[in-house]
């Protein structure tokens, strides 16, 4: 009788955790398949609210004038996209995440979907400001130059 319970037990914590894995993969899946939709592809700026380095970039207006421009831009039979995610720390240090149009204001009703690019983003952010490309579920790396035809070019060899 004793045994049994136990069987049931363990059994049930499988279980849980066997739907905590496959809910966690089926919504990385469906977050990048969601927001980059067919054969569109999105080139992210991440910035870290009150980091230095991410003001200049936010100051020179370079991100801001491809973000312009991007919204969408046909690349190699793509619609591209160039967006900002700000990640912000309050005061009990939780993570507060949304998107910042080019005027760096808060774009409203945008939280939920930046939090969840930036949840399957995080693990390829090393440091701020960071820049990713997301298409046909694969995220890129950028790691070059700070200025619009550093960007572009990224964009065009990788898209």
């Amino acid at each position: 009788m004793h045994s049994d319970k136990l069987i049931t037990c363990i059994l049930f914590i499988f279980l849980i955790i066997g739907c905590l894995i496959f809910n966690q993969y089926l919504i990385n899946i469906l977050v990048v398949e969601k927001f980059v939709q067919n054969n569109d592809a999105t080139f992210y700026f991440f910035s870290m609210k009150g980091c230095p380095h991410c003001t200049s970039v936010d100051k020179s207006g370079e991100f801001n004038k491809l973000a312009d421009e991007y919204s969408p831009k046909e690349v190699n039979n793509r619609n591209v996209f160039a967006k900002n995610i700000e990640i912000a720390r309050t005061v009990n240090n939780n993570t507060d995440v949304y998107f910042k149009n080019s005027n760096g204001d808060r774009i409203p009703g945008t939280d939920a979907q930046a939090k969840k690019i930036y949840d399957k983003c995080k693990n390829k952010i090393n440091g701020y400001p960071s820049f990713l490309l997301i298409k046909d579920a694969e995220i890129i790396q950028y790691d070059s130059g700070r200025d619009y035809a550093s960007f572009n070019n990224f964009i065009n060899n990788n898209v």
